[in-house]
């Protein structure tokens, strides 16, 4: 294998492992999203709510459909949360999710 063939398969790993993280983030982010959109619309099962969101977010790119979803529930609802909150909270909880995608046993220090 030469060295340019080498480097093409470790940048197409180093691209699929970042694309699958980047994957999960947004699975996790979806989730707690989802967790807490249910606590705010008093929904029974929190975490089938949770499961609609993951599964809301394979329809299109991007995080619209996600937001088409979550704003038809509110406005079901009659709740006061508006478009630019559902954004915001997404924005929160995808820092939460990277945060703890990013957690490894290696990062602590034992006493």
């Amino acid at each position: 294998m030469t060295i340019l063939q080498e480097r093409e398969r470790n940048f197409e790993n180093e691209y699929s492992l970042t694309a699958e993280k980047r994957f999960r983030i947004i699975a996790r982010r979806n989730k707690l999203f989802g967790l807490w959109l249910a606590q705010e619309l008093l929904i029974d099962d929190p975490e089938a709510y949770a499961f609609e969101i993951i599964a809301a977010d394979f329809d299109q790119p991007g995080d619209q459909d996600v937001v088409d979803k979550v704003m038809h529930d509110i406005q079901k609802c009659n709740a006061p949360i508006s478009e630019h909150d559902i954004r915001k909270k997404l924005l929160h909880f995808f820092n939460i999710a990277t945060q703890e995608m990013s957690f490894t046993p290696q990062n602590c220090e034992t006493q």
